[in-house]
Parts: structure tokens; sequence; C-alpha cells
């Protein structure tokens, strides 16, 4: 016998202009129980309905429509740390539902939650300055707790699929000139840290891959420097972890400049060692706090920041440091495929269409062809 389905329901527009669409459920201690659905047009309702009985006919609960995204965030975490997942990806977990998702979209019923909702959060994130992997990061998050809420039956679809990273320009970067680069690296001589501004100019070095350097990574016989781990800040704190990519682990010779100002930092980090005593940490790395631990990447920032100001250079980041090393670079005549080697960067794309800079003021590469091919003199 084919199995009755559910009340057929009704569908109207309310005075506010929205449409209205209402199916009756099963009784509940023998008084009604219905359940509405909502939309901007009326085929709109009807689609709901309609998904809405086969819910119903398939089993399933109906959608809880007093479920806050701030509840289901926190029973989807609950779940998920029940998995026996990462200290550090619960903590990444937390800092995206109580940084940004909660305060943002927490307030919001999910079944009331639609893509254009998500959109429009992942847009104001871009426009505070938030990177596209971060926006991805946000909403891959809220995707995953809202599957979550699939799968328990508490929505009808997942609203995070259907909404769209908002094109977020990359920042654009700039390179130091021949000129300003001898000046720094003259300005920055002396100093506890010259080996970080020294290694990410000569060599490319990210600021966390800077901050990774182990003293067993380099072989100062032989001239060589190997990229192999990272320092990042994450919500939980400083991890060590991988490089950025697989071809970002990748052995470099040391030109003569970067292997003394290493030296010179072994000598200081011998200084600090002796100072600290028994505080001291033996974590090997190259680069240390006064008592052994690594560098924070955001004091770095900091640090280099003020040492190009007192260089009288102005404001300059550590990432303008690697731009540096791609333009000079390439201004030298060294083929962009090897640049790109040295940067650790998957192919040519990145390192010629965002970190390359033209140094030189006027580019002039046509003029001379161009006389030669229509010159009026002869």
């Amino acid at each position: 016998m084919k199995r009755r389905g559910h009340g057929e329901g009704s569908v109207y527009k309310r005075s506010d202009g929205r449409w209205c669409g209402v199916v009756e459920l099963n009784r509940k201690s023998g008084k009604r129980n219905r359940k509405s659905v909502y939309g901007s047009t009326q085929s709109e309702v009807v689609k709901k309905i309609a998904a809405l009985r086969a819910q119903l006919d398939g089993g399933m609960p109906a959608p809880n429509d007093q479920l806050t995204v701030e509840s289901l965030l926190a029973l989807w975490l609950h779940q998920e740390e029940g998995k026996k997942m990462s200290p550090n990806t619960i903590d990444q977990y937390q800092w995206v539902i109580g940084k940004h998702l909660v305060p943002d979209l927490g307030h919001l019923k999910v079944t009331a939650l639609a893509p254009k909702d998500v959109t429009a959060f992942l847009s104001r994130k871009g426009k505070d300055g938030y990177s596209k992997s971060s926006c991805v990061r946000f909403k891959s998050v809220l995707g995953q707790a809202l599957r979550f809420a699939e799968i328990e039956g508490w929505v009808q679809r997942n609203v995070a699929r259907l909404s769209d990273v908002p094109r977020i320009e990359v920042p654009e970067g700039k390179s130091l000139t021949e000129l300003e680069a001898r000046h720094l690296l003259e300005a920055v001589k002396g100093d506890a840290l010259e080996g970080v501004v020294v290694a990410m100019l000569t060599l490319g070095l990210r600021l966390g891959e800077v901050s990774g350097l182990r003293w067993e990574d380099i072989d100062f016989e032989n001239k060589t420097l190997r990229v192999h781990q990272t320092v990042k800040r994450e919500p939980g704190g400083l991890r060590i972890g991988g490089t950025k990519t697989p071809r970002s682990r990748r052995t470099l010779a040391i030109p003569g400049i970067t292997g003394e100002a290493l030296m010179r930092r072994k000598i200081f980090q011998n200084a600090d060692r002796l100072a600290a005593g028994e505080s001291w940490r033996d974590i090997g790395l190259v680069f240390t706090t006064s008592v052994g631990t690594p560098l924070d990447p955001k004091n770095l920032r900091r640090h280099f920041n003020k040492v190009t100001k007192d260089a009288g250079l102005g404001h300059w980041t550590p990432t303008d440091l690697r731009h540096s090393t791609v333009s000079l670079l390439s201004a030298a005549g060294v083929p962009l495929e090897c640049i790109a080697d040295i940067a650790g960067h998957v192919g040519t794309r990145m390192t010629g269409g965002i970190y390359r800079h033209v140094l030189a003021p006027v580019i002039d590469h046509a003029a001379e062809p161009m006389d030669q091919f229509f010159s009026t003199t002869g």
C-alpha cells in the first residue's frame, strides 16, 4: 500500500511581500503541528515545500527552526573534539568559530541562513583585510558544521556550499633598489637579528622559514643551507611545522655575506646561552629569544620595521625582503626559472607576476630595437 504523504499545506504572500508555505505534520497530543517555510518568490516556496515533504516522507525529522548557528557550531565542535583530532586543529576551529563565525552569524537561525548571508559575511572579512585563504577556511568550517546538520536532518541544504568567496586582491609588494639594499645591510650590522635580514634578502627566505632555521640545516664547510621547517603563529600559540609546500623544501648555496652574518649570529647566541644559564632551552634554532625559545614572527616584523625606519628607509616588511630578492636577481639577469627555485615557488607565475618588480626607473628595452627598425636617417 502506498504510503500516505504529509499534508499538502498552503502557499500565500505575506503583507511584507515575502511568500510563506505551511505544511501539516503529524499531530502532537491531539494538537495541530505545522511547519512553515519562507522565500522571496512563490516558486521558491513551492520547491522548499516539495523538499520538506520528501524529507518527511523519507523518515527524516523536520528541520529545527529553533537551532541557531552558534548552537550548531558548539554541537559540531563537541563532536569533532571526540574524534581525537590534533590540538592544533581544534585550536584552529575554535579560533574561526569564536573570533569570526559566532560574532557575525551566530544569532541567525540555521534554517533561515541563506547563501547570500554567507557570501556577505565572507565579503566583509575580505574588506577587513583577511586573505582569500582565510576566507576559504571560514567557509570550510561553517560548511562542515552545516554538513553535520544535514546528516542530522536539521537543515535541507548546506548553504555554505552555495556561497561564493569574494575576489580579494593580493596586496602589492615592493622591492628595495640595490642602493637601498646596501644601505639596509650596512644599518643592520651588529644587530642581534642581522642574520634574519641578510638571509631573507640574499636567499629569499619566508619569515617562517628563517624563524624555523636550525643550526643542523647549515653546512658552513660546503656553504649550503637547507630549508626544512617553519615557525608559525596559530591560535594556540607558536608551532614548528613543515614548509608551506613540498617545493619549499630546498637546499640553497650560501653567499659569502650570508655565511658571515650567520657566524656572527652564533656568537650572539652563545652569549645569550651563557647569560641565561639553566633557563636556556636548547631547541637547535638559529634565531631565538634570549632564553632559546622560538622567535615570534610577529615580533620579528615589528623589529624589522624599526630597523628600516631607523635606517631612514621608511616602512618595510619582511615580505618586502623576499620581493627584493626576486627583483634584484631578475635585474642581474638570473633566469626566472632559477629564481623560482631559489624562492621555493611551484612555478614562475607567482615569481614573475607577484614578486618581481622593475627596478629601472625607465623601461627602455624597446627604444633601441625600434630605432633600428624604423630609423629615418641613413
